[in-house]
């Protein structure tokens, strides 16, 4: 399972929730790293501990923090902040 934003299952609450429900042998993760910075804060490090037996892989994406500063002071949508520049070149962001 891939999480995306804007999608069903995105926040840590969301992500539990599936987690819990199926069987670790029938569904594997994928932790992003823009899904642990995104709008609403929980801990990568704690979350990654708890389901690291079914993350398959790591997708890196970095994240401009005055651009996501921005997207949530004026509730801007995810599309409309990827198009202002939310997502920038590794180690250039805050994850």
């Amino acid at each position: 399972m891939h999480a995306h934003a804007a999608g069903f299952v995105e926040f840590e609450d969301e992500l539990e929730t599936v987690l819990d429900a199926i069987e670790p042998a029938l569904l594997g993760r994928v932790a992003s790293t823009r899904v642990t910075a995104n709008m609403r804060a929980f801990d990568p490090v704690d979350f990654y501990r708890r389901h690291a037996q079914r993350v398959s892989y790591l997708h890196f994406k970095d994240i401009d923090p005055r651009i996501r500063r921005r997207a949530i002071d004026e509730r801007i949508g995810f599309y409309d902040a990827c198009a202002a520049g939310l997502f920038c070149n590794l180690g250039q962001g805050i994850v």
